[in-house]
């Protein structure tokens, strides 16, 4: 009977040890169940207009897709007043440093520039408020490729280049249409380009990133000078690899009033000729832990009257 007893005390002591063992290697967030997949997914409002959800109609092929993809974990950076006063001084900035608790962020600013940082997810913004990006006459741009150099050095010197950034083409930041009334009343008669834009677009495993937060923008302004860059991209780094819905189950979704989309309210029909997979990127002032995969939809709304404009919408792909 004491045998019998004390192989019994030892078996629970042995049953509560790995309870205790596994609530802590769940508490460090380690193994596939550590985060649900519901507690994964893009949390996209369902949207339908006054006239119910649009119908959808798919003008291609739905293409192939894989079984999983790779969930990221972000790596959530560490933003700090003197972080942010590290970066200021690369840019000629050395003013007083406040916080908007309001939009989350640190501000640096000094006369006609300021440079913005959010606290949740680390994203940079520099600006210039004077006419550098909006001249009241044609200004003095570089040529493309010099713009393309010039975007390049500004984000180096800042230390704030990504593996794998492909930069694109630059392409018309602003276009003034003459004869136009500014605010102040002053005509302008002239057409021409204002600025020039330069985007940085990056793959995670050649797949593309989408969101609010998926920006990394360079604008060149008279002269050759930058006038803006926002990057809203957060480091990440490989969690885990999980199993996606099909692009069948996915369009089912996008018909049913899942995902987003930004179709017009009073929109009755939908025509949709392109659909991929993107990594979701949230906006600069969110946190994000996971950057996760999503479908994209692109195509055309049509309103009741006929007219058409481009559509784009999404849906989880988790």
């Amino acid at each position: 009977m004491i045998r019998t007893r004390t192989v019994a005390a030892i078996l629970l002591i042995l049953f509560v040890a790995v309870m205790t063992y596994g609530t802590f290697i769940s508490s460090l967030g380690c193994g596939g169940d550590a985060v649900g997949v519901e507690g994964l997914r893009v949390d996209f409002p369902e949207v339908a207009g006054p006239t119910g959800t649009p119908a959808v109609e798919l003008a291609v092929e739905l293409p192939d897709a894989p079984s999983a993809m790779m969930i990221y974990r972000v790596k959530q950076a560490d933003v700090t007043p003197d972080a942010v006063a590290d970066i200021g001084v690369k840019l000629g900035l050395h003013g007083e440093i406040t916080t908007s608790t309001f939009r989350g962020r640190y501000t640096l600013c000094e006369e006609s520039r300021c440079l913005f940082v959010w606290r949740a997810s680390g994203a940079i913004e520099y600006q210039r408020k004077d006419e550098i990006l909006f001249p009241l006459e044609a200004p003095t741009l570089p040529t493309k490729e010099e713009a393309k150099r010039i975007a390049i050095d500004f984000v180096d010197e800042l230390d704030l280049s990504l593996v794998g950034a492909v930069v694109q083409d630059p392409f018309a930041g602003s276009y003034m249409s003459g004869p136009n009334e500014l605010p102040t009343g002053e005509v302008v008669t002239q057409s021409y380009v204002c600025h020039w834009a330069v985007r940085f677009d990056c793959e995670l495993h050649s797949v593309p990133l989408c969101g609010p937060g998926a920006k990394f923008e360079v604008r060149i302004g008279n002269n050759g000078e930058v006038g803006s860059m926002v990057r809203g991209w957060r480091e990440v780094e490989p969690y885990e690899e999980t199993s996606i819905k099909s692009p069948e189950r996915a369009l089912e979704e996008l018909r049913e009033g899942k995902g987003s989309h930004d179709a017009p309210l009073d929109c009755q029909e939908v025509i949709l000729n392109g659909l991929c997979l993107a990594y979701w990127m949230e906006g600069l002032g969110e946190k994000q832990d996971y950057v996760v995969p999503v479908y994209v939809f692109l195509g055309e709304s049509v309103g009741p009257d006929g007219k058409t404009q481009d559509f784009r919408g999404y849906v989880n792909a988790l």
